[in-house]
């Protein structure tokens, strides 16, 4: 680092050797980026080991991709319904994570998408055993 000028030109530096692959290799940038998108919402084992111990990092993983999962079907959920009020929900947990696409998602980049994932998914699972309550009733009617 103390080489090139120190920590500025560095980053430079390297931002510049970045910025020509990309523009040498669109297609495989574009891949890692969707890859980056989807390890948001599925994050995988080795994520969980950069920042942490690595102990757990399985079940981390797992329980991280249901609320993904669940989160991003409650988005969809909440769309479909045209509920006005969930365009805020709905732009955290999805047009932000493309702002993070460039870097590789690790949890003191990602947590924070976590808690609005996770009240979308309990929409989600809120919305099917209301719709189950009311099927079973017979009724259209919303529970209170």
């Amino acid at each position: 680092m103390q080489a090139v000028g120190g920590e500025v030109a560095y980053a430079r530096a390297l931002g510049a050797q970045a910025t020509a692959w990309i523009r040498s290799a669109p297609i495989d940038a574009a891949t890692i980026a969707i890859r980056h998108v989807t390890e948001v919402y599925a994050p995988r084992p080795w994520q969980f080991s950069v920042s942490a111990n690595g102990t757990g990092t399985g079940i981390k993983a797992l329980f991280a991709t249901l609320v993904g999962i669940l989160g991003l079907a409650g988005v969809l959920l909440a769309i479909a319904q045209r509920r006005r009020h969930w365009i805020f929900p709905a732009l955290m947990a999805t047009v932000s994570v493309m702002l993070l696409a460039p870097f590789q998602p690790v949890p003191r980049y990602t947590y924070l998408f976590y808690a609005m994932l996770a009240y979308c998914a309990a929409f989600l699972i809120s919305s099917l055993i209301d719709m189950l309550i009311r099927a079973r009733d017979g009724t259209d009617m919303p529970i209170a």
